[in-house]
């Protein structure tokens, strides 16, 4: 594969995996300001709440779509899991942080604290979870 091509693909899974990344921010900040609001969980537990969901969609559609990854399913899961965990360590220390020791609102630090678990998964993913086996 040509260098041009592969920055081509690297751009590409870019704009997929942001587009992916929009609808999981989407529905994992709902299930976040639900779980405060309706169910009164933790800041903590309402962020595995909805990070919980966007594992889900997140792995469906970056497998299929963003990277068209066409290797073995199940050991790309668990590097998945793998991957998520770590960015999701990224994502509490920062929306902790924030709340904890600089006083930040904690709905904005939820939000805030997106950005390190993209830039983690995005960098796992492209290169950990789903190599070069492409559809």
């Amino acid at each position: 594969m040509s260098l041009h091509v592969k920055l081509n693909f690297l751009d590409l899974s870019i704009t997929r995996f942001a587009i992916v990344g929009v609808a999981n921010t989407f529905i994992g900040l709902l299930f976040i300001y639900l779980g405060k609001f309706f169910l009164n969980l933790t800041d903590i537990k309402a962020n595995a709440l909805g990070y919980f969901f966007g594992l889900i969609i997140g792995f469906i559609l970056n497998k299929q779509w963003s990277f068209r990854f066409a290797g073995s399913h199940i050991p790309a899961l668990v590097r998945f899991i793998v991957v998520v965990l770590i960015a999701y360590t990224f994502n509490l220390i920062v929306t902790l942080t924030m709340i904890d020791i600089f006083f930040v609102n904690s709905y904005l630090a939820q939000a805030v604290g997106i950005f390190p678990y993209a830039t983690v998964s995005y960098l796992g993913s492209r290169y950990y979870v789903f190599p070069e086996k492409r559809i």
